[in-house]
């Protein structure tokens, strides 16, 4: 059964009982609309949430309906010009189980922003549940993959380094598609995805000690294992040495760091040395 408030004040905008107040988002090089109300039922899903994300389960939905309940909505919804949401499907659905008539939302600006691409879209709703949502450590690598081609190739290239792939299926000898990719940071989606770098930056070495532990299981399986396992131990230290310089060479790139922070780095990165010297 649905829990519904008779003459709610969440309809109104303002505050419950002196809580937090409503926040007006900012977000990086998007111009959003001031904050209005709007009737829930001019408002839909997007169905690029449905083809990336799960529905939250029952006892997280019903802790948001609480929430809501107790504090209101303090974060805006964002929606298109048509009344498609790109950020707050769970907040309008916890919105609906209190039967609340409107949110507040706020209106991505086509007068000023241009017409919205698919391209653009798809980013915004990944980034927005990126930032959001609990998600595996396998989830958010395959959301990566979606918002950047060529992913797992870009975040081991060297700073300055490019490479060039093929982007395209062949259709003869003199008709290949290529283009040329360039380094993939964690601070680039960190700053793409409103994450921090150190957080990112734990999730691709997760993501690189799985990849290598996989290999490792496939020389184990092979015939001759003492030989292949020696090799797969030496090539995932090889790999390790090498993404963790890559990721800080790509950090010690921007001449704007701190000292503080380079020394962090280093610091990280004498520690690195240890361990692979234990390994040896």
């Amino acid at each position: 059964m649905k829990t519904r408030l008779v003459n709610n004040p969440l309809d109104k905008p303002v505050a419950i009982n002196g809580a937090q107040s409503l926040k007006r988002l900012d977000i990086k090089g998007v111009k959003l609309s001031e904050i209005r109300y709007v009737a829930t039922s001019l408002l839909r899903a997007n169905p690029l949430s449905a083809t990336f994300f799960s529905d939250e389960t029952i006892g997280d939905l019903q802790k948001l309906v609480a929430d809501i309940a107790e504090r209101g909505i303090l974060v805006p919804l964002i929606v298109k010009p048509d009344g498609t949401l790109l950020a707050g499907h769970n907040r309008l659905q916890a919105a609906q189980e209190l039967g609340l008539q409107r949110v507040p939302v706020q209106e991505y600006d086509e007068s000023h922003n241009g017409t919205m691409t698919d391209e653009q879209e798809r980013k915004f709703v990944i980034s927005d549940n990126l930032l959001r949502r609990q998600l595996s450590s396998d989830q958010r690598m395959a959301l990566y993959r979606v918002l950047y081609p060529n992913f797992d190739q870009r975040v081991a290239l060297r700073p300055n380094a490019t490479v060039t792939v093929i982007d395209a299926p062949i259709d003869s000898v003199n008709n290949v598609h290529t283009v040329a990719i360039m380094p993939l940071t964690a601070r680039k989606i960190a700053d793409d995805t409103g994450q921090t770098t150190a957080a990112v930056q734990r999730q691709l070495q997760r993501e690189n000690q799985k990849n290598h532990a996989s290999q490792l299981a496939v020389a184990q399986a092979s015939g001759n294992k003492s030989i292949e396992v020696a090799k797969a131990r030496q090539r995932s230290i090889d790999k390790d040495f090498s993404f963790y310089v890559t990721q800080i060479e790509q950090e010690f790139s921007d001449p704007d760091l701190t000292i503080e922070f380079r020394q962090k780095k280093a610091k990280k990165l004498r520690e690195l040395a240890d361990r692979i010297e234990k390994y040896n």
